[in-house]
């Protein structure tokens, strides 16, 4: 997943204790930042993203189930994350990041392409299906390429939180228009992990952060206007910004 880099670690974030916490709809589950580490010892580590896996069960009911990509299944499960109060701010602000721009967000963020292995589709079959969603949240620019070059110290962190906003009715709503009568069951619960890189020298990387570029067409509008609205810059899409 990472080329010229000098290897990563896995390193779990718990949630009040809990290295799976159950997820409720509707309400955010925040993951702490201050237990990880910060050095090998003789190398600085640098914090590269953030690794999220959902697990559920989606219960489909006869006759009526329909296949589920997943980036759909994305979209219904989360509302928004966000990675707050570190040294740096908050470089992923729930405003922008939402469920529907994470796949999107992680393509362009590993230098367009998967970090990661992807889910199937879960399919058009009546009763429950267990499902695991791991998305990579990428907290530097091109993650594949030299990822230490824009990645912040890890120790720049250790004051922060990442929160998960998860979807209410709007996510059950969502899901039923996807596959109709389908529903989430069982329960949900999630892990949280942070990748880190070690490596040699210290330096501070350009502050970033990911920002919505896209604006609201109006009206009778086919297209999304190049005039920025409010503070959003006149663009679309979603992309990392330094600063």
């Amino acid at each position: 997943m990472i080329r010229k880099g000098t290897g990563f670690q896995c390193f779990n974030l718990t949630s009040g204790g809990n290295n799976q916490p159950a997820l409720t709809v509707g309400q955010p589950t925040s993951w702490d930042f201050s237990a990880i580490q910060i050095s090998t010892g003789k190398l600085a580590y640098y914090l590269l993203a953030i690794v999220l896996t959902i697990y559920g069960t989606v219960t489909q009911s006869g006759g009526t189930g329909q296949v589920i990509q997943p980036d759909a299944l994305t979209e219904a499960l989360i509302s928004s994350i966000e990675v707050r109060n570190t040294w740096m701010g908050t470089p992923i602000s729930q405003q922008f990041a939402l469920g529907q721009y994470l796949p999107l967000m992680e393509y362009v963020g590993a230098g367009y392409r998967l970090p990661r292995r992807e889910m199937l589709p879960i399919p058009a079959a009546n009763g429950a299906t267990q499902f695991t969603r791991t998305i990579v949240v990428p907290l530097c620019v091109g993650l594949v390429q030299s990822p230490h070059t824009t990645a912040q110290l890890a120790a720049m962190y250790k004051t922060g939180q990442f929160v998960l906003n998860m979807n209410g009715t709007t996510g059950a709503t969502a899901l039923a228009t996807l596959s109709p009568g389908a529903s989430f069951t069982g329960g949900l619960s999630a892990q949280a992990s942070v990748i880190l890189d070690p490596h040699p020298s210290l330096f501070l990387a350009p502050g970033q952060y990911w920002c919505d570029y896209q604006t609201t067409a109006a009206g009778t509008q086919s297209k999304f206007s190049s005039t920025p609205s409010g503070t959003r810059p006149p663009s679309r899409g979603l992309t990392p910004t330094t600063g």
